[in-house]
């Protein structure tokens, strides 16, 4: 699997529990933090926080257009810096194991 296709895995994972109606607060919450989970603990949280305050008004918003872009952008910047994440632990990985 490659680093793109990762990225693409999880930028649908991250706006489906964001957005999805039916998960509570906190349970939101936790999910996305275990999602963004190769980012450490407090850059997940902080990633998580700014993909919840967008997505709330793209679940409930009456026009949510520029929410919608602020959410896009704010689901993008967290997957990007996972799989960067995850394709340096990789690197790690081999280069330990060599």
């Amino acid at each position: 699997m490659t680093t793109v296709d990762v990225e693409v895995y999880l930028r649908t994972l991250v706006a489906d529990i964001a957005t999805a109606p039916a998960i509570g607060t906190s349970v939101r919450h936790d999910l996305l933090l275990d999602v963004l989970a190769p980012l450490g603990g407090a850059t997940a949280d902080r990633q998580a926080i700014e993909i919840e305050a967008h997505a709330y008004w793209v679940r409930y918003g009456s026009h949510a257009t520029g929410e919608d872009l602020a959410f896009t952008a704010s689901v993008d910047e967290a997957v990007y810096l996972v799989g960067r994440a995850l394709a340096d632990d990789s690197v790690s990985e081999l280069t330990d194991a060599a």
